[in-house]
């Protein structure tokens, strides 16, 4: 198991070669940070792991061959409560889920977007409750507002 940031991976690597790790770091998938912490402070850990944060992790940037088994994004109890747990994991979670399990593929925003969101979706028919991945109008029209050749500064107009 490995909690440390990412850029020290490379150092448990070398400290210990034979192993094989399940990846958890810290400075992409600890769920919890960026709600500060449980005296009204900072977190140590801040800011808040976003899904795009989590799916922008790429293992084969820190670890070759089988040395990676796989990978958790873990939610820790000390500001937490079974109210808060369900948001604060979906869709997020899903997004490790996303790229560590689904084929290797160049990315598209757009498309990632619209998984996470059928996924949220697909959780709040069953009860379970997901929190949003972007404002709604980003969430209907993904390829608005995530497409690349779209130029952050060019408006632009849909009609309804």
């Amino acid at each position: 198991m490995y909690w440390g940031e990412a850029v020290l991976i490379s150092e448990m690597l070398r400290l210990y070669p034979e192993q094989q790790y399940v990846l958890a770091p810290a400075d992409y998938y600890y769920l919890d940070c960026g709600f500060g912490d449980p005296f009204g402070g900072d977190s140590w850990c801040d800011p808040m792991k976003t899904w795009w944060r989590i799916y922008s992790f790429e293992v084969s940037d820190y670890v070759q061959g089988s040395a990676a088994l796989g990978a958790e994004v873990p939610v820790w109890s000390e500001i937490m409560n079974e109210d808060a747990v369900m948001q604060k994991t979906w869709p997020r979670a899903a997004a490790m889920a996303d790229k560590h399990w689904g084929p290797k593929v160049e990315t598209d925003l757009a498309a990632i977007t619209r998984r996470q969101i059928h996924f949220r979706e697909y959780l709040n028919s069953r009860g379970m409750a997901g929190t949003f991945i972007s404002g709604r109008w980003c969430e209907e029209y993904p390829e608005y507002c995530f497409a690349p050749n779209i130029p952050p500064s060019e408006p632009v107009m849909q009609e309804f």
